[in-house]
């Protein structure tokens, strides 16, 4: 299988699949960063944005789960997080 088709594939997921995904990258992230065995370089402040810049059927579902902007560096504009969050 070529890397063409397993972003082909990928991509063809539905949306509730990629959710389950993208939640369990927040997860994964938030247990890394909390355990002293690893040294994961990757923020769950910024996993949103991490997921949103991948491609655009990433970016749609992303915005649509205001769980995954909960949690973000307010190193940014703070209103633009706050929106996203459903807050």
């Amino acid at each position: 299988m070529s890397l063409t088709q397993d972003r082909t594939d990928l991509l063809s997921l539905p949306d509730d699949i990629l959710i389950h995904i993208f939640e369990d990258y927040r997860i994964a992230v938030k247990q890394c960063n909390a355990s002293a065995r690893h040294s994961y370089t990757d923020k769950v402040e910024d996993a949103a944005e991490t997921l949103s810049l991948v491609c655009q059927s990433f970016r749609r579902v992303v915005l649509s789960m205001p769980r995954l902007w909960q949690e973000v560096t307010l190193e940014r504009d703070p209103h633009l997080y706050f929106e996203r969050s459903g807050g």
